[in-house]
């Protein structure tokens, strides 16, 4: 029987397999359209550990699988995102009681490493369409949310934090991105707005600093004269952050000694 649910053709689902030589595991979680489910689709593994075996059950053992729709979506992505969702809940990965071997990941690689593998341009251009929103529009909020829960909690390797950083290292912000970080930070934009640090957390700031040379410590020209005026006009009339301090450390420094 062909089962519709409103105008969501996407679903996540889990496939429970009831092997009793016990040479796969018992659960998969997945993301398909719901025709294929329909169509008694039960998901594709690609692992090595996993392959062979999983293809050789479904032929064989047709009556000994079954799969099961647990949430029905509008657009794949979103889909994709609650099957991983799910998949980092479950911790399927290290789980031994389920098939899956990777997370999945809306950018089509499954949590595999693309470390030392090089795209081509077509497939460079390809992503960067589809993650400036040309092929598929801009993300819906409901999307980024998901997003951002999807990708909450999971460690990045330490392979992957030296691949960021090797990535990072050199790259500058065109003067129009600054412009617009600049922007963003301003008025209602900054974290500090309408907020003033309080005495506490003034000494704790400085004291924290106490013997550690400044950032721009031996350095000159650091700021333009443009920029200093700026900074100067912008200040003018505050109360500076590290006022009484100096007084409130050497009090501390008289304490010790006494």
């Amino acid at each position: 029987m062909t089962i519709y649910h409103s105008e969501k053709q996407y679903c996540v689902y889990i496939t429970i397999i009831n092997d009793v030589s016990l040479q796969l595991p018992t659960f998969y979680i997945g993301s398909t359209s719901v025709e294929k489910i329909n169509n008694n689709y039960h998901g594709s593994v690609c692992s090595r550990k996993y392959k062979e075996l999983w293809y050789k059950f479904i032929k064989e053992h047709p009556d000994k699988i079954s799969s099961f729709i647990i949430s029905y979506h509008t657009t794949r992505e979103e889909a994709t995102f609650e099957e991983k969702r799910l998949q980092i809940l479950y911790n399927v990965v290290k789980s031994n009681a389920f098939v899956n071997m990777a997370f999945a990941a809306p950018n089509g690689f499954f949590g595999m490493s693309m470390i030392g593998r090089k795209l081509s341009e077509e497939t460079k251009q390809k992503l960067r369409d589809i993650n400036t929103g040309k092929v598929n529009g801009p993300h819906s909020e409901e999307t980024k949310e998901k997003m951002s829960i999807a990708h909450k909690g999971v460690p990045k390797s330490e392979e992957h934090k030296k691949a960021l950083s090797v990535a990072k290292t050199g790259s500058t912000h065109t003067e129009e991105t600054k412009q617009r970080m600049s922007e963003t930070r301003q008025g209602e934009g900054n974290g500090m707005f309408g907020k003033n640090h309080s005495e506490e957390t003034r000494q704790k700031i400085g004291t924290s600093k106490i013997g550690k040379p400044s950032w721009n410590s031996g350095r000159t020209g650091c700021y333009s004269e443009e920029t200093l005026k700026k900074m100067g006009a912008k200040n003018k009339g505050k109360i500076p952050w590290n006022k009484g301090i100096s007084k409130h450390n050497k009090e501390q420094e008289q304490e010790k000694r006494k």
